[in-house]
């Protein structure tokens, strides 16, 4: 048990951070979040200073959190796909496609990422498209 400086709470050492150990879970969110209000600008201009001297590393980590994307199943996708978008072909500005459930599915140049998502994702619409491209083109 262990007690938490902020709320005075007695709490089992789960709800403590290891690195944070002296405010419960709880309070430390709290006082994050209000630390992070009262310095907003600062923060937002560290990490995009940050994000500025690291590209490909920011790159990674934003993979990896938002979709479960690995550099190994990067590469190797990107391989399996010749090397550029798995649609065009285009080796510029590459994203990860994924379902709105949260997994990957492939890689895809941003162009054709955004062009999937602007169709809501439906086959039905997608091939209605192409066939208005090809015959009404």
């Amino acid at each position: 048990m262990k007690h938490c400086r902020e709320c005075g709470g007695t709490y089992p050492l789960e709800m403590f951070y290891a690195t944070q150990p002296t405010y419960c879970i709880p309070c430390h969110k709290a006082r994050s979040r209000a630390n992070y209000q009262a310095n907003k600008a600062r923060s937002h201009a560290q990490s995009a200073a940050w994000a500025a001297a690291n590209p490909e590393r920011r790159k990674e980590i934003t993979r990896k959190t938002k979709y479960g994307v690995t550099p190994s199943w990067w590469e190797a996708t990107l391989a399996a796909q010749g090397g550029g978008c798995w649609v065009c072909e285009s080796t510029e500005k590459l994203c990860v496609d994924h379902e709105h459930g949260g997994s990957a599915r492939g890689i895809l140049c941003s162009a054709c990422n955004t062009a999937l998502g602007m169709m809501a994702e439906s086959p039905t619409r997608i091939r209605q498209l192409a066939y208005y491209i090809e015959f009404k083109g």
